[in-house]
């Protein structure tokens, strides 16, 4: 393990254009010193094809996807979400009117909502807001105007308009993408 990390160093003193390393790398610790050295890749060469590499078992389709899981992990291109059931999750919500964070996209929040009844007049003083609603239907009164939104449909209220959300029917379930915290 020595030997790689000076061999990677010197060739990064060496060279300066991308290069792919031809090194045994039978590890996710020796990628993550290829990584470390600025190699463009690498090769695995027999550490796959003999079974050395560390997985679950030696046959090659499983050292294969170990590889990639771990180029993936030390790349940091693992995604730690997973799906979101809107059917399952809106029946865990309790109270109307008290939007549920279901995760974040930038520095928005993606909330589940249910509407019963009618909400108040209010605004958004710097982001806009999505809603799309997944069951049942809502009215969005506006100032100039109301609009009805059926299930599967969506409406974006840009920041400083006034609006106020009216479940129609009995309870709205709704997504919301927005500012966090912002009602």
């Amino acid at each position: 393990m020595r030997r790689l990390r000076l061999l990677m160093r010197l060739r990064r003193r060496a060279v300066s254009c991308s290069c792919i390393s031809g090194c045994s790398i039978g590890s996710r610790e020796r990628i993550e010193i290829v990584h470390r050295s600025g190699a463009a890749g690498f090769t695995i060469g027999t550490a796959a094809l003999e079974g050395d590499y560390l997985a679950d078992s030696p046959e090659l389709e499983n050292q294969l996807r170990s590889i990639l899981r771990d180029v993936a992990e030390v790349n940091d291109h693992l995604s730690p979400h997973g799906a979101t059931n809107l059917v399952e999750t809106f029946a865990g919500l309790a109270n109307a009117w008290a939007p549920q964070s279901a995760g974040h996209i930038n520095d928005k929040s993606v909330r589940l909502v249910k509407f019963e009844g009618q909400h108040i007049w209010h605004y958004h003083k710097s982001d806009d807001v999505l809603f799309l609603v997944h069951k049942g239907r809502m009215l969005l009164k506006f100032r100039d105007r109301d609009e009805i939104l059926n299930q599967g449909e969506f409406i974006i209220v840009p920041y400083g308009v006034e609006h106020c959300p009216v479940a129609l029917d009995g309870v709205c379930e709704a997504v919301m993408i927005g500012p966090e915290g912002d009602n």
